[in-house]
């Protein structure tokens, strides 16, 4: 396995770190995002169709 080689310059080495740390951030973000609007979407198609079998 190989080792991740450490930046020479200590600041450098914490900003992508950051960097890592905010895109994985909003990825989890769009992620939740993109799941709660299938999830309204669903309820919304499942009132409409148990209102056509009432």
């Amino acid at each position: 396995m190989a080792r991740r080689q450490r930046c020479h310059i200590p600041h450098l080495h914490q900003e992508q770190h950051l960097c890592t740390w905010r895109r994985r951030a909003r990825q989890l973000y769009f992620l939740i995002g993109g799941l709660l609007k299938k999830l309204v979407h669903l309820s919304h198609g499942l009132s409409i169709t148990l209102g056509f079998t009432r």
